[in-house]
């Protein structure tokens, strides 16, 4: 379905499904960085702190570029 004015997205039920799937993930492989990268991108459009997460992937591949460059826009 198109989302239209008269029937807005339900976010708060999309974003639950995501993190459900991402725990899901994580759980099989937990050294995986882009899952952190997307558990961050997930808590920044929902008004949440993404840095944690970012620092958690950081941890596992100092090297993730998505996440350093995440991390340098937020912390500047």
């Amino acid at each position: 379905l198109l989302q239209t004015k008269e029937m807005p997205a339900d976010t708060g039920k999309l974003t639950a499904q995501a993190a459900g799937l991402l725990d899901k993930a994580q759980a099989r492989n937990p050294y995986l960085p882009s899952l952190y990268y997307a558990r961050a991108e997930m808590a920044a459009s929902t008004d949440g702190d993404p840095v944690p997460a970012l620092r958690e992937g950081l941890a596992i591949n100092p090297q993730h570029l998505a996440s350093r460059l995440m991390l340098a826009e937020i912390l500047s």
